[in-house]
């Protein structure tokens, strides 16, 4: 009797292919372990490292600063005000961010924090990913934390401390939470959301 050769198709997912090789894990980052890394980056020589990380600790999206422009900045007698379109934020006038402009843009056009690569474009998201990873990297913290997972951490300690009303909280973060983040925050214990 002939050998049967039997087909059996693998099973169909909505999911679509299996991701090869990228690991499924959540990026997350504790407040202790961001404490740590934002030592360490304003302990560098660096101005323009501790430039970045004084915009990562403000809790700022790494996308509402990386391309700024020194046109973007107002220095005022108390503070130092930073305006891009829905982006505006305050930050003490003694900020690194203010020397750096100062130093190194002379042209209100200049890029804050201009490409590696090319001086006329500014910083891309992909690069920044890559200096964060370095940073986490250089104090032997988990490489698979996002700037996103900093802006999480600063996001859970100020609604556990409870150190703003949940309404200027939501007003601090700025745009309206899209329903999956907001989900995640809840999972992660900020029920205000």
């Amino acid at each position: 009797m002939p050998k049967k050769h039997f087909y059996e198709p693998k099973k169909l997912t909505t999911s679509g292919a299996p991701e090869v090789g990228r690991k499924n894990t959540k990026n997350t980052l504790s407040a202790q372990n961001f404490d740590a890394l934002a030592d360490h980056v304003m302990s560098s020589k660096s101005l323009r490292e501790r430039a970045l990380m004084e915009l990562v600790s403000s809790g700022a999206r790494s996308h509402g600063f990386i391309d700024l422009q020194r046109k973007h900045l107002t220095s005022m007698t108390n503070g130092l005000i930073i305006i891009k379109g829905n982006f505006t934020w305050a930050l003490p006038l003694s900020s690194f961010v203010n020397d750096f402009a100062s130093r190194n843009c002379s042209h209100p056009d200049d890029s804050l924090f201009p490409s590696p690569t090319n001086n006329a474009e500014p910083l891309s998201s992909q690069a920044f990913k890559e200096i964060f990873k370095t940073w986490l990297r250089s104090c032997n913290l988990d490489s698979n934390a996002t700037p996103h997972s900093a802006r999480q951490a600063i996001i859970r300690r100020i609604s556990i401390d409870n150190s703003l009303p949940p309404e200027a909280l939501h007003k601090w973060i700025g745009q309206a939470v899209h329903p999956k983040t907001a989900a995640i925050y809840k999972s992660d214990g900020l029920a205000k959301f």
